[in-house]
């Protein structure tokens, strides 16, 4: 029967996926079934010979399949194996096998065979084979052993363990499986421990885990952590118990190493403990010895400041003409300006310590400006160098902030750009300072204050390390222009405080900028009454030089509520009759004789038709405009700040109005001069009057220790018009509170005999034991370390004032517990 005709048989073939062929080996001629062509990707119809399918045998498979089918026709060895085939340019995996017919077959002559799709089982295998690859790789990497054991019968178990396992323990291969020689290397403190556990797990079915010793044969110690899982039928009978062992003696040997190494370590960072303990000490010592002393210079020095400071704030407070007015500001602002230097040195020391904080609260731009300037004129006039300033029209007359940092930050900038800063024969010294709004988001300004100045500038390694504490220049500099090198330091800590920045650009002998920039929010606090409400101005230009004068004061004027009328001298000299209204009229001219004959008319127009005039010249020009006009209001410029020209005008308008009366400085003496009586002062007629109430209720107990700050503070209660008492010291203090009744306490802290914190304490105890109402305590005192307050909190004052203290911060704080 021929291979055509078995229809049966190859249907058979067809539904199990076999491709059947045979062979003529006489004529090498052969057959292919149908399945066969299609495992192969070709259609029935397509021919196929014997040379074709060797074809499409890979070339790396086709040497082995002529190797095997010519044995098999040879010698009629087995012909099965697996081969690729190249189909549709790809190789493909079959399994073939064939037979060759016996001579009494009726196929005699024949090989008969199939083929079959190998892949996805090739594809298996491989991946089956890496796994296996790779968990031999890891157990061998890892001296992991395996073992394993099956119930034989009831009390007996069959062991095997791999050649790993065996390794570990250095036996024989004849002794795998003989659990008798692997129990004898285990170590006599641990065999009973591991047996018993061992014999838990076999016949409990409790997993087995345990680390132990072994003894090889060599007497080498070996550490072993083992660990088996037992299997069960169902959830009955133990049918197995699986489990691996890992040598760990190199580990145990690192941990061992590492405890030494730890008891060592333990020893060592004791005693270094110890020494860092001792250091710590002697540098908090340290630490409160320099605080301690930085403590007694701010009371020493701010006690007398305080009495400086609240005479010319009193002297403010009266009317004065504009020079001693002018004074007064200045000297008030210079020992503000001796304080907060005195601040530098406690600030650095803050900062140093993570302890600083700032405070935001509403604040004007241009007074800070206005302060600052105030302070370097007279040296700027004495070196013959100029003052600029330009002020942003846009700046707010308010923002938050902490007005106290902002100047420290630009007494420091502009102190040093004068202070290094010359007029020589060739080049006039020039120093300008503008402030200007850089953006506005949101609620947050940003502003830029540029100084800029024509000095000695600075090399650009010195720039690198310019902002660290005690850096200057060169040894040099120090002697040249003295300092102590902390200005810089501090303005650098304290922006970055305020989350601002400050940059620098410097050249050698050609000047520097510093340029500040800092965040400032707006405020929900504004001056309730603009100052020019409602006044009207003519602003009259002769010189065009002051253009841009012009034009910032008339903005200042208009943020202020005033309304400004910009013309021209011509137009105001013809209109001015005829306007009909009483605007004042600001002429800025700069220079006095090249404007004389304008200056002289218009002087004489505004007085025939009632008219304010006031007169805006430069500051080397205020002599020679008094002579010639001594009946007109002069503002000076150069520098021109903000707050300078507002309050010039303002107060030239008070003054035309209402006139002013001149003062009795003999009224506000505090024998600032120190004489001897005063240091046994005997009590003015008001102290007097002041001491002998005996109302029911005195205003203010003040108790203080200094003389000076005694009759300072006696006048500052008569100013704000309080009655009060005073006491030397704490017990002086504590009786005289015993004796009178008073509505408040308002105490110095550091005093002989009794201090502010001690009698605060006894008050507070009598107070308690008498269950009497708290009177409130307010401190005043020169220690403005910080801590300072809070100590004072601690031990029942209520209030805390620093000196030096201004009249309106003082009589503010008063007001909150007395009205």
């Amino acid at each position: 029967m021929s291979f055509s005709n078995q229809t049966k048989c190859q249907q058979l073939a067809t539904s199990a996926g076999l491709g059947i062929w045979e062979y003529k080996i006489e004529s090498g001629s052969a057959n292919f079934s149908a399945t066969f062509k299609q495992l192969i990707k070709l259609s029935n119809s397509e021919a196929l010979t014997w040379h074709q399918f060797k074809n499409i045998i890979h070339s790396d498979d086709r040497e082995i399949f002529d190797a095997f089918f010519d044995s098999h026709i040879a010698s009629n060895t087995p012909l099965e194996l697996e081969l690729r085939l190249v189909v549709d340019g790809k190789a493909c995996w079959y399994k073939l096998r064939g037979y060759k017919q016996s001579g009494d077959s009726p196929y005699h002559g024949l090989v008969l065979g199939y083929i079959v799709d190998y892949g996805l089982e090739k594809e298996i295998l491989n991946e089956l084979g890496k796994t296996m690859e790779a968990k031999e790789l890891a157990l061998s990497a890892g001296k992991i052993g395996t073992w394993s054991a099956v119930p034989i019968n009831e009390n007996e178990w069959r062991w095997h363990w791999d050649t790993r396992a065996n390794k570990i323990f250095k036996l024989e291969p004849s002794d795998i499986g003989n659990i008798q020689t692997w129990i004898d290397t285990l170590h006599t403190e641990d065999k009973d421990r591991v047996v018993n556990a061992l014999t838990l797990s076999l016949t409990k079915g409790i997993d087995f885990e345990e680390s132990y010793r072994a003894v090889l044969k060599n007497d080498e110690l070996i550490y072993v952590y083992a660990k088996g899982v037992c299997k069960r039928k169902g959830h009955g009978k133990i049918v197995s118990i699986d489990g691996i062992c890992i040598e760990q003696t190199q580990e145990y040997a690192i941990q061992n190493e590492l405890r030494k190494l730890n008891t060592e370590l333990e020893a060592r960072v004791k005693d270094r403990t110890k020494q860092l303990e001792q250091a710590c000490l002697q540098a908090e010592q340290a630490s409160q010895t320099k605080s301690d002393f930085l403590s007694m210079m701010s009371h020493e020095l701010r006690t007398p400041m305080n009495a400086i400071i609240g005479s010319l704030d009193l002297l403010n407070q009266s009317q004065l003409d504009y020079e001693s007015q002018d004074l007064i500001e200045t000297a008030v602002t210079s020992a503000n300006n001796l304080v907060y230097i005195l601040n530098d040195i406690l600030d650095l020391n803050k900062i140093e310590a993570g302890k600083m904080e700032l405070e935001i609260v509403p604040f004007s731009i241009s007074e800070i400006i206005d302060n600052v300037i105030k302070v370097f004129l007279p040296e700027t006039a004495k070196k013959g160098i100029i003052l600029d300033v330009r002020e942003d029209p846009k700046i707010p007359l308010l923002v938050d902030g902490d007005p106290v940092r902002i100047r420290q930050i630009l007494f420091n900038l502009i102190g040093n750009a004068i202070k290094f800063t010359e007029t020589t024969d060739s080049t006039l010294g020039k120093v300008v300072l503008d402030a200007r709004i850089l953006s506005v988001e949101g609620s947050i300004f940003l502003v830029s204050f540029s100084i800029k100045d024509n000095g000695i500038g600075i090399d650009k390694a010195t720039q690198k390390k310019l902002f660290s504490p005690f850096i200057q220049a060169e040894r040099s500099t120090t002697r040249k222009y003295g300092g102590t090198g902390l200005g810089l330091a501090i303005c650098g800590k304290l922006t970055d405080i305020m989350g601002g920045a400050i940059h620098l650009e410097s050249e050698l002998d050609l000047g520097s900028t510093f340029t500040l920039e800092l965040p400032l929010w707006k405020t929900n606090e504004y001056d309730k009454v603009p100052r020019f409400k409602q006044a009207s101005f003519y602003l009259v230009n002769l010189n065009p030089y002051l253009n841009k004068l012009e034009n910032r004061l008339g903005l200042y004027i208009e943020a202020e509520g005033g309304d400004v009328r910009h013309t021209s001298y011509d137009d105001l000299m013809k209109n001015l009759a005829n306007t009909g209204d009483l605007a004042t009229i600001i002429l800025l001219a700069g220079e006095v004789l090249e404007f004389e004959s304008e200056i002289s008319n218009l002087n004489q127009l505004a007085k025939k038709n009632n008219r304010k005039l006031l007169l805006i010249i430069d500051k080397t020009q205020k002599t020679l405009a008094k002579q010639k006009f001594s009946n007109l209001d002069i503002i000076p410029i150069k520098p021109a700040t903000r707050a300078q020209l507002i309050s010039s005008i303002e107060k030239s308008l008070v003054k035309i109005n209402s006139g002013y009366e001149e003062i009795d400085l003999e009224e506000f003496d505090l024998g600032l001069d120190l004489d001897t009586e005063l240091l046994n002062p005997t009590p003015s007629k008001s102290e007097q009057q002041n001491n002998e109430i005996v109302n029911d209720v005195t205003d203010i107990l003040i108790v203080e220790d200094n003389p000076l700050n005694q009759k300072l503070i006696a006048k500052q209660m008569e100013k704000i018009g309080f009655s009060y008492k005073i006491a030397n010291d704490g017990i002086e203090g504590l009786n005289i509170w015993q004796q009178y009744k008073f509505k408040l306490i308002l105490t110095d802290c550091h005093m002989p005999n009794l201090n502010g914190y001690e009698m605060t304490s006894k008050i507070r105890e009598i107070e308690l034991e008498a269950n009497q109402a708290q009177i409130p305590i307010v401190a005043l005192t020169g220690a403005a370390m910080t801590g300072e307050k809070s100590h004072c909190l601690s031990i029942g004052m209520n209030g805390f004032l620093s000196k030096p203290v201004q009249m309106k911060e003082l009589e503010s704080t008063l007001n909150q517990w007395l009205k």
